[in-house]
């Protein structure tokens, strides 16, 4: 039944997600060009490609394919099947299944190549120089695994105040130099930990790299952050980089439909309790899925994972902030799901708690759920006072992908009835040049 429903995997993917084929065209385009990759898709083969019919399609379209919807292309032009069966397999591997293997080339160390290619791909992003080997032996093989579990929470705690691009830089360096000490190293306890490392240093170059608005580069962190939490031996560390992974997909335009598959697969392997019910990657991947749900239109889902989260609060407020999970984490979710698909007259209180469980100098979660405010106003009818909300938010944070995306969703919520208004067609203007400068 499911197979005459959805003849190929593309097929459900684009039916049960929130945009229109028309939209679905356009988003692949923009992520097209925000991948420096000149392709086009039409409407017309794009309901060829849901129906199995591909032809030859350029290496590049299905570059972008793979990049927009997050599984291999011949995946995606497969039966549903194929799922299905990814998520047959031990739970162990549930998490590589399908995006990582079809890019793995040979175990870990027969990708050396690759991943040092990305990284000299990903410091000329941030500073536009390349990475001078020479400095990979100055000093990095004397560290324990200890000290390199150290750097990574060390960069989990300067994450929320540090500039993208240094930051690319610095975590360039130091993974690029932590992946040859683990080429190596025997196996045992130090090379599962080194690894645990690499995974965790790996994540937070995904993050980066999506703030920074750099897509093509976080797709092939979030490769790197799960085969290493996979060879890590952590089952939380593999639940907490598919959690990021899915968090960041909103703010890189992947469709809500992709971002629940992502999350339905990792939280099918914690049904029988590994990495327990209380982990940051479980309550991460539950904050993602309720955000999705409820962009895609379905209230009671969103609601109910938000109940679920209510047993995921684990961490002490001391934790690296990109390694925790709190009632702040779960209070943000909340504003979300409810300003986008809930009840209206509890998405002020929703709001109102979230902003009071950030401190002062947290500026961008306060951002992000000022936002959720312009989004419930436009839903109560007052759209020239949420896109003027909106607007004062922009001008008044810094201008990551982290914020822009959530207001670029501001400006999609309008009714086309009310974009030609001056403050819709003002606030437009305005992303459009901030965006221009922005990192």
């Amino acid at each position: 039944m499911v197979t005459a429903l959805h003849p190929t995997l593309l097929s459900r993917l684009v039916r049960e997600g929130r945009w229109t084929i028309e939209e679905t065209c356009a988003a692949f385009e923009r992520t097209a060009r925000e991948l420096g990759e000149d392709v086009t898709l039409s409407i017309r083969q794009l309901r060829r490609w849901m129906d199995g019919k591909v032809g030859r399609p350029r290496q590049a379209a299905q570059r972008v394919a793979e990049a927009f919807w997050g599984y291999p292309f011949e995946t995606l032009v497969g039966p549903v099947e194929a799922m299905s069966q990814a998520l047959a397999a031990p739970a162990q591997d549930r998490l590589l299944s399908r995006s990582v293997s079809h890019l793995t080339r040979g175990d870990l160390e027969d990708s050396v190549v690759d991943r040092r290619a990305f990284f000299s791909a990903s410091l000329a992003v941030g500073a536009g120089a390349a990475f001078p080997a020479s400095l990979l032996a100055s000093g990095y093989g004397a560290m324990t695994a200890g000290d390199w579990l150290a750097v990574a929470f060390e960069y989990g705690h300067a994450y929320p105040t540090r500039s993208k691009s240094q930051l690319l830089v610095e975590l360039g360096h130091d993974l690029a130099a932590l992946l040859r000490v683990i080429e190596s190293a025997p196996d045992g306890p130090r090379r599962a930990d080194l690894c645990e490392a690499a995974g965790r240093l790996a994540g937070i170059l995904g993050m980066a790299c999506t703030d920074a608005g750099h897509p093509r580069e976080a797709r092939h962190a979030w490769l790197l952050g799960r085969r290493y939490a996979h060879a890590s031996g952590s089952a939380e560390l593999c639940l907490w980089t598919r959690g990021q992974e899915a968090i960041a997909g909103f703010y890189a335009s992947r469709p809500p439909a992709v971002i629940l598959s992502l999350t339905d697969e990792a939280l099918a392997t914690i049904e029988g309790g590994e990495g327990g019910n209380r982990s940051v990657g479980h309550g991460l991947l539950l904050a993602a899925r309720a955000q999705a749900l409820a962009l895609l239109g379905d209230k009671l889902g969103a609601i109910k994972c938000l109940d679920a989260m209510a047993m995921t609060r684990s961490t002490s407020t001391d934790a690296a902030p990109v390694f925790s999970w709190g009632d702040r984490h779960v209070l943000h979710s909340r504003s979300f799901v409810y300003s986008t698909a809930g009840p209206l007259n509890e998405a002020e209180r929703a709001q109102d708690l979230a902003v009071q469980a950030y401190r002062p100098d947290q500026t961008l979660g306060r951002a992000q759920v000022e936002m959720h405010r312009a989004l419930s106003i436009i839903r109560c009818g007052d759209v020239r006072a949420g896109v003027d909300h909106a607007a004062d938010v922009v001008q008044m944070n810094a201008p990551g992908r982290y914020l822009l995306a959530i207001a670029d969703y501001v400006l999609t919520s309008v009714r086309a009835e009310d974009r030609r208004l001056p403050a819709v067609r003002q606030y437009a203007e305005i992303l459009t040049n901030v965006r221009a400068g922005a990192p």
